[in-house]
């Protein structure tokens, strides 16, 4: 059920992405209370997949220009991607990293990883990269629509892989706007 309901919302952003019609609203987030909560929300996933879920310590100066619940659901998406795409005995890592004047959350996995010619089609909506046939539910665009959400917010998205041995993905944010600039 919640599957189907995570598909259905993704097809809604989507379409709302596409119409132009998905709003933002940005705002100053602390990373690790996200980080927290996304982790949270995609431990049973973890655990029922036997793969591990692991994030570093989160400096409480990692605040960022965020939606705060848009910015959840890129990581959970990232989170849930790790995982599903692992092995058993498998590990998941999240870290946040000083980033120049912003801040960088890695997820890195140990899981089936990906091929240069998967990864030049990896932001392709309902692309599943080959692995369509596979056991692993999924419709190909929750990754479409966490590289949009985070351009929307004014970050990057950008990914290594290699074949067997695993993914890092790394997103890149906006440091908060200091307190005056907000209530100008």
């Amino acid at each position: 059920g919640w599957h189907v309901l995570e598909m259905v919302n993704d097809m809604l952003d989507l379409a709302r992405i596409e119409a132009g019609q998905l709003e933002l609203h940005s705002q100053a987030v602390a990373l690790g209370g996200v980080v927290a909560a996304a982790q949270a929300m995609v431990a049973r996933q973890a655990q029922e997949a036997q793969v591990e879920l692991a994030a570093a310590p989160v400096d409480a100066a990692a605040v960022v220009e965020a939606d705060p619940v848009r910015l959840r659901q890129v990581l959970m998406n990232l989170l849930s991607n790790a995982i599903k795409y692992n092995r058993k005995g498998g590990r998941v890592d999240v870290a946040v990293e000083p980033a120049g004047p912003g801040w960088r959350v890695r997820v890195t996995d140990t899981g089936l990883g990906m091929s240069e010619e998967q990864l030049a089609h990896l932001f392709e909506p309902f692309n599943r990269l080959g692995r369509g046939q596979s056991a692993i539910e999924g419709t190909g665009i929750g990754l479409v629509v966490t590289r949009w959400l985070v351009e929307a917010m004014g970050g990057t998205i950008a990914v290594r892989s290699t074949p067997g041995a695993g993914s890092s993905f790394v997103v890149r944010l906006p440091p908060a706007a200091p307190l005056p600039a907000r209530l100008g």
